[in-house]
């Protein structure tokens, strides 16, 4: 994510990848380099009016066995380790849109009511295990372009989820807008999907392991 401006962004200088998820996807889009090629974008902080670009290496899509679609964006560390190689940061995104309904055309969007998908982004941290995620809504229509598809995002807003171990949000509640182009491959918006609860429950898992300590010299103090 390379920032339109820095100033005034809440940063805790005391934990590095609390630092870093501002910094560490400012880090991903310039180690990306082209990694972008799918598409991307545009962030807005609903408190400061400052924007963000965010690129991604890659999207697919597939149908659900409920029939809803879904479209999952990743960046480059979270392509590298789709192919079966180590990535180069330890702090890796992916972006899960769930598509509801599809839209008519001449339907327009003006309100959260034009809304017909959900939003999770993840950045997911492996050293040490943790993950922020944004949540929330957005419009978004996809056109066929042969072996490819566009997805078009609009009126997306997204809010942050508490965060864990170490990694905490920058911006605040946003608004997204962008397109990128997607392969349909249902079986690798499985894999992903699998990663994503996978990371979660590591996430989840290493936060209670956190807390462990804390508890129990809480108790020695009430017994003492």
């Amino acid at each position: 994510m390379t920032p339109g401006s820095t100033k005034g962004l809440p940063v805790n200088r005391s934990l590095p990848w609390a630092v870093s998820v501002l910094t560490t996807l400012v880090l991903m889009s310039l180690t990306a380099g082209c990694a972008g090629h799918a598409g991307g974008m545009t962030l807005t902080c609903m408190r400061t009016q400052q924007t963000f670009n965010q690129g991604f290496a890659d999207a697919y899509l597939g149908h659900n066995e409920n029939g809803d679609l879904d479209v999952v964006l990743i960046d480059a560390a979270t392509a590298e380790l789709l192919a079966g190689n180590p990535p180069k940061s330890p702090v890796r995104q992916i972006m899960h849109l769930r598509v509801l309904w599809q839209p008519q055309r001449d339907l327009k969007v003006t309100d959260a009511a034009s809304c017909n998908a959900t939003v999770h982004w993840y950045v997911i941290n492996s050293q040490p295990q943790g993950m922020l995620q944004y949540t929330g809504t957005a419009f978004v229509y996809t056109t066929s372009l042969g072996d490819l598809f566009r997805v078009h995002i609009q009126n997306a807003q997204v809010r942050p989820l508490p965060c864990s171990c170490g990694l905490c949000d920058p911006v605040g509640p946003s608004k997204l807008e962008g397109a990128v182009f997607a392969h349909s491959n249902p079986a690798v918006v499985a894999e992903l999907l699998s990663q994503v609860h996978t990371a979660s429950a590591a996430s989840a898992a290493s936060g209670a392991d956190l807390a462990k300590p804390a508890a129990y010299s809480a108790a020695v103090g009430r017994a003492q």
